[in-house]
This record gives structure tokens, sequence and C-alpha cells, in this order.
């Protein structure tokens, strides 16, 4: 299998040294947009179907930065930022987007918090309008904190009885020993008991910021309509 992938390897490498400079610079036409307000996005138009996919990241703004205390913060903001917004709870959030198939979802790693939007071009007011109010005006609702650390709570627990779960967890230990990628970015039984609305407010009003934003755009989209 390892030689049949390198096999694999060795000639797309072939493949790609064969085409001109030129040609590859033309395999993705890149445009760099900047909106009024000075968010820097990069963009692949492409028409051919009427979908729109975004993706972005705050840097810095991942697990690393949590108080050893709270660990877990990041990766709760990502399971509740869309779980209400506005005026919508979490049901009536979550109905807006299956009714008009739209995916939105946020996760966190140790370094970044993530995000991505996808929908047909059709829906893309409504889409862009929820992408806003999740970022912007999240609720935070008792009901769906509880939810979601219900679940990361079973998550934990399962894990427990997981001996290559164990492994890594011991290994992280001593590998990055009194370094913030020691701590476990999915949280602990204790810290994860331990986090209220006002920690997810506060984490996300100081680290989801535009001065550290990273955003991608591709599909059925024009520069004008992405500036806006």
């Amino acid at each position: 299998k390892q030689f049949c992938t390198m096999i694999l390897i060795s000639f797309f490498c072939v493949f790609l040294a064969a085409i001109p400079a030129h040609a590859r610079d033309k395999f993705l036409d890149i445009q760099e947009i900047k909106s009024p307000s000075g968010i820097s996005a990069w963009l692949v138009e492409d028409h051919a179907m009427p979908i729109i996919s975004l993706q972005f990241a705050f840097r810095g703004a991942g697990a690393a930065q949590e108080p050893i205390e709270k660990q877990g913060l990041s990766r709760l903001l990502s399971n509740t930022l869309d779980e209400g917004a506005g005026d919508l709870d979490s049901q009536a959030f979550q109905k807006t987007l299956n009714d008009h198939s739209i995916s939105l979802g946020f996760g966190s790693g140790r370094d970044d918090f993530t995000g991505s939007l996808r929908t047909l071009t059709r829906h893309k007011d409504t889409a862009f309008h929820l992408l806003q109010l999740a970022l912007t005006n999240p609720r935070f609702d008792p009901e769906a904190i509880e939810r979601m650390r219900a679940a990361n709570i079973a998550r934990i627990q399962s894990s427990l009885s997981d001996p290559e779960w164990i492994a890594a967890r011991i290994m992280n230990d001593l590998a990055f020993a009194a370094h913030p990628y020691a701590q476990n970015s999915g949280g602990t039984l204790t810290s994860l008991k331990a986090l209220t609305a006002d920690d997810l407010k506060k984490f996300a009003a100081t680290k989801l910021a535009k001065d550290n934003l990273l955003v991608g755009v591709a599909g059925d989209i024009t520069p004008e309509e992405l500036k806006t």
C-alpha cells in the first residue's frame, strides 16, 4: 500500500513538472479582496455551480490560550456559537439552517479557532446573516450550554476506557510538560463543569477579533458581493 502511494505521489510530481510554470499558476485564480472595514479575504470565484463555501480562522484563539482551570473553553465555545443567536433560540436557529440547506460550524484547535459556512447562492443573504449573528450576538442560553457540556463530559468519560486515548494523554504530558500544549484541549471532567456563560462571552469578545481573522472563499460570489 505504501509503495503504491509513493508511485502515485511520484507520478503527480512528474505531471506537475511537465506543466509550464505559467499554466500551473492558472490552476487557481486567487483574488485578494479587502472590505471597506479592512478585512482581507482570498477568493476563488467560480460560477459553475450555485454554491458558496467560506472558511475562516482566528489565529491564536485556540485551546493554548485557555487558563489551566478552564480547559475545554474554546471547545465549548465552538459547540455553542451556533446554538442560538440574536432573537433566535437554539431550535429556531438550527431550523433556519436546515430549512435553507445551510451548513454552519465552528471548531477549536490548539492554536486557532475556525469556522465554515456553505450555502446555495439563493440563500446567501440568510446564510451570512446567521453567521453574523453567531459571531457578534450569540445567546449562550443555559439549556444549550448544559446540553453541550453534558455531551463533552460524556465524550471524556467514554474515552477514559480507551487505551489509545490514555496513552495519547500521557505522551502529551511528557512531550509538552509545562507548556499549554500539554493541556487537554477538549477539557477535563472538572474544568468543563466549572465553565460559565460569562467565560464563553469573555473568550469570544477577546479572542475572536478582526485583527487575527483569516478568510478564504470559493464559489458563486463576486468580489463586490464578498466585500459586503
